[in-house]
């Protein structure tokens, strides 16, 4: 991922997108999107702690 790509969504001057989304919580190893709360439809299971996703 290009670093002017972070740096525009850090200073605010930019929304990222859903791929920005996920290759910074891929490249960080953190989650940056919320979970949904449970019963909140759906139902897949919730990501194991260790992955990004």
């Amino acid at each position: 991922m290009n670093r002017q790509t972070v740096n525009d969504v850090v200073v605010g001057r930019c929304w990222p997108d859903v791929a920005t989304i996920a290759q910074l919580e891929a490249g960080l190893a953190v989650r940056l999107w919320p979970a949904s709360p449970t019963g909140a439809g759906g139902s897949r299971p919730a990501p194991d702690s260790f992955s990004p996703w």
